[in-house]
């Protein structure tokens, strides 16, 4: 279970948010940080697509225009008036959830879908259920932390079986790939839902996830999904910081899409690919690495580590290079430019 605080279940924990941010600070970056991501999101609210958002979200029964006591429409100003916005928007996040009565949650043992374990087994209690789904594509690292999460909520946790690889339109890999692969996973939620007598899907979209390329987004609106941070207009920042506040260990924890991200566009996925990049992933993070990516080109294991990191990945490459080329891959080489978001297609 959580660590109860004095007034838990009673509103927010009794840091401020000042508070909550310099502790951020230390283990997730600097509020500089966090100011540029509400600098983005205004710049995107102010653009096409933002204007797009803005009237979905006005349309929901749960977005931006529903009143919420002591929110700031200006946005924030100060500290003062960041934190009084965060508060609202948890209290928006709560109201939200509550709404739903009941609901399955998709839980993937990441800081999103984490928060919202969290902030749901609070509001609804044993009327919500974390739902992780098993599959050849989801890195074995990630099960052994859900079930380390969940535990220390206090959530109910359940795992389901997916098998997006036997839809050929995924193991084509197209750049939509991740919306079959988001279709099969909320066909088995909603079974499971339906079965459970349950009225809602919570999933971990955040408000930032609404300003990228994300194909799954597709399949969210097909099966009517709630996504309850973004609804309440959450960033990533944001819900760092949130999950400070509750307590959550993986408040800083790098994000760790599915192992179908590593191979590029185009090139089949398969059994024997996917199980090569979770072999070399978890053998690179057993030396120590945070953040770790094997992109499979094929005959080649291009590998990115976070960028500080990359002196002692030079110190390590005849190690790496040798383990990875017994887990079949002919050549292996360490990316000198260090881990990119998208690397794969890079």
């Amino acid at each position: 279970m959580l660590p109860e605080t004095p007034n838990r279940g009673q509103g927010p924990a009794t840091l401020l948010d000042g508070q909550v941010l310099e502790l951020f600070s230390l283990v997730s970056g600097s509020f500089l940080n966090f100011q540029k991501k509400f600098k983005q999101r205004n710049q995107f609210l102010n653009g096409a697509r933002g204007a797009a958002w803005l009237a979905r979200s006005a349309d929901s029964p749960h977005g931006r225009n529903r009143k919420v006591e002591g929110s700031n429409p200006s946005g924030p100003t100060t500290q003062g008036d960041t934190a009084m916005s965060l508060d609202a928007k948890l209290q928006q996040l709560k109201s939200i959830i509550d709404d739903c009565e009941s609901a399955v949650i998709a839980f993937s043992g990441g800081v999103d879908s984490s928060l919202v374990c969290a902030v749901a087994h609070q509001v609804l209690g044993d009327r919500t259920i974390a739902a992780t789904a098993v599959s050849q594509t989801y890195p074995p690292s990630e099960l052994e932390v859900a079930r380390e999460i969940t535990k220390l909520i206090g959530i109910k946790h359940i795992t389901i079986t997916t098998d997006e690889l036997n839809d050929s339109n995924f193991t084509a890999n197209p750049p939509e790939r991740c919306y079959y692969c988001k279709r099969e996973l909320l066909g088995k939620l909603d079974e499971l839902r339906r079965k459970l007598g349950f009225k809602c899907i919570f999933d971990g979209t955040n408000y930032d996830d609404h300003s990228d390329f994300r194909p799954g987004l597709r399949a969210i609106k097909e099966f009517k999904i709630v996504s309850p941070l973004a609804e309440a207009s959450l960033t990533k920042e944001e819900i760092r910081v949130l999950a400070v506040r509750y307590g959550l260990p993986n408040a800083s924890k790098p994000a760790n899409p599915c192992l179908a991200s590593r191979i590029p566009f185009g090139q089949e996925i398969t059994p024997e690919r996917l199980e090569r990049i979770a072999r070399g992933e978890e053998f690179i993070r057993s030396l120590g690495f945070n953040v770790v990516r094997v992109r499979d080109h094929g005959d080649r294991a291009r590998v990115e580590v976070d960028k500080e990191e990359l002196p002692r990945a030079w110190e390590l490459e005849e190690k790496i290079v040798s383990t990875l080329r017994s887990f079949g891959y002919p050549s292996v080489v360490i990316d000198s430019q260090g881990y990119r978001m998208g690397g794969a297609n890079l």
